[in-house]
């Protein structure tokens, strides 16, 4: 049965006694799969606490990569969704790719600001891709200011 934590085995079970309970690292390796790397995840299928994991990853070193082998599944898997998503032609997650991953590329955010009839400022951020062209027509520093 599940509960709010998700599986019947990811709870966190109650203790029998105030003497803390000891791992081995067998134990917390074996506890790292399918918790996508989040501390909290692997506490609860312990059976302890956030800052024991945390403890735990820094003695042991095969704890702190499996943790973060973990971590690069779940990276590794929002990749694939978004680019399945970019393969579809989903126009959102397009904008999305190209303002976060594709600045060296020219693409860049732009913010517009236009006037309406009832004088409200409606203001837009879109990302664009300017071209060299554009680049090399933007004015520079205002060399008439300068002292000699």
């Amino acid at each position: 049965m599940a509960n709010r934590y998700g599986r019947e085995e990811d709870r966190r079970p109650e203790r029998e006694s105030r003497r803390p309970r000891r791992y081995t690292k067998e134990e917390v390796l074996q506890a790292i799969p399918g918790t996508g790397g989040i501390k909290n995840n692997i506490a609860r299928r312990l059976g302890c606490g956030y800052a024991t994991v945390k403890a735990f990853i820094e003695r042991w070193p095969e704890v702190a990569q499996a943790v973060e082998d973990e971590r690069n599944i779940v990276g590794d898997v929002a990749e694939s969704v978004i680019m399945d998503a970019l393969l579809n032609g989903d126009l959102e997650t397009a904008k999305w790719f190209a303002r976060v991953k594709l600045g060296d590329r020219g693409y860049v955010p732009r913010t517009e600001s236009r006037t309406t009839v009832d004088q409200v400022a409606v203001v837009t951020t879109r990302v664009v891709r300017r071209s060299m062209d554009e680049f090399d027509t933007m004015d520079g520093p205002d060399e008439s200011n300068e002292t000699a």
